[in-house]
């Protein structure tokens, strides 16, 4: 099963425990971005994240492989919303909140526009370690005109006390961070929580959120 099967799948069958039911709490405690800011939110599926930054002054920018699961965030708000054809991606939009349906990894700075900030909490996890390159190098290029004193890259990774459990979600740590950003970004440790196992409860999910700034230059 190709990477899109497996995503559309999920959705598709409503198979999707990752999905909380309320604005992430790491979220509320650390982003600081300027208000008005222009937020990237990658693969978002149909997140109360996006609600909670609109209503907080963002504007938020949403990237989805499902256009089901695009619709149903706009729906579960009755938000009344436009569908824009931006190809190869199919845009669902309010006055705040632009969902884009598609490919992440056919974005481009053209089809996206400016971007001041990224919120990261479970896409980077989602990837296998293999497309973790690629998407790095995407984000890079979609802020890469980015005012640096202004922007900001919230990002949550993680650590199975199980190393062993096959993902996704897969392991992020601190050092792994490091290594996808080069001497681009600097990573600062903000914050760690220890959490309960989704698919393991007798074990713990460790969890640290993550600043990522340009090296001023």
């Amino acid at each position: 099963m190709s990477y899109h099967e497996f995503w559309l799948e999920r959705w598709n069958s409503e198979d999707t425990p990752w999905h909380q039911e309320k604005p992430e709490e790491l979220l509320l405690k650390h982003f600081s971005a300027s208000r008005g800011a222009r937020v990237l939110v990658p693969l978002c599926g149909k997140s109360l994240d996006m609600l909670w930054l609109s209503h907080q002054g963002y504007q938020v920018v949403g990237i989805e492989l499902s256009e089901l699961a695009g619709k149903s965030f706009f729906k579960d708000h009755n938000l009344e919303f436009q569908k824009i054809s931006r190809p190869p991606f199919k845009m669902l939009k309010t006055e705040k909140i632009e969902i884009f349906c598609g490919d992440f990894f056919e974005l481009s700075p053209e089809i996206l526009g400016p971007i001041d900030a990224i919120y990261d909490r479970a896409a980077l996890i989602a990837l296998k370690p293999e497309l973790r390159e690629s998407y790095i190098k995407i984000l890079k290029r979609l802020v890469q005109k980015s005012n640096p004193a202004k922007f900001e890259w919230l990002l949550i990774g993680r650590q199975n006390q199980v190393r062993d459990l096959e993902g996704p979600p897969y392991d992020l740590s601190e050092d792994d961070l490091k290594t996808l950003c080069g001497e681009d970004f600097i990573v600062e440790v903000l914050d760690r929580v220890e959490r309960e196992s989704r698919r393991d409860p007798e074990h713990k999910v460790f969890e640290t959120v993550f600043r990522l700034s340009h090296v001023e230059t």
